[in-house]
Order: structure tokens, then sequence, then C-alpha cells
């Protein structure tokens, strides 16, 4: 995973077209390739282009 490929949750929900907190309710239950730090989910942009695609 490189930097460039690590987006937060509001970015990952417009390019998986859901909201901020579907995404953050599929990040809790491991439905999407995330990571939290404290209170923050990240996510990798490269693996959820490809769920995305997937989900088309």
């Amino acid at each position: 995973m490189s930097l460039d490929d690590i987006i937060g949750v509001n970015d990952a929900a417009k390019l998986l077209q859901l909201s901020p907190g579907t995404v953050k309710n599929l990040c809790a239950e491991g439905r999407l390739p995330a990571k939290k730090i404290g209170k923050t989910w990240i996510l990798d942009k490269s693996k959820l282009k490809i769920k995305a695609e997937k989900n088309r």
C-alpha cells in the first residue's frame, strides 16, 4: 500500500457511491479493506476500485 493510495471515509464514499456512514459500517464489519487508527478509518483506494468495479 502506497501513501498515495490511502483515503478517508468521505473519499471512499464518493468512490463507492455510498454514504460515509455506510462506509464506516462496512469497515467495522470487515466488509471493506480498512484499518482504524484512533477513531479514523483509512482505506486503500486501489483495493476499493476493484471492489467498486465488482459491484457494478
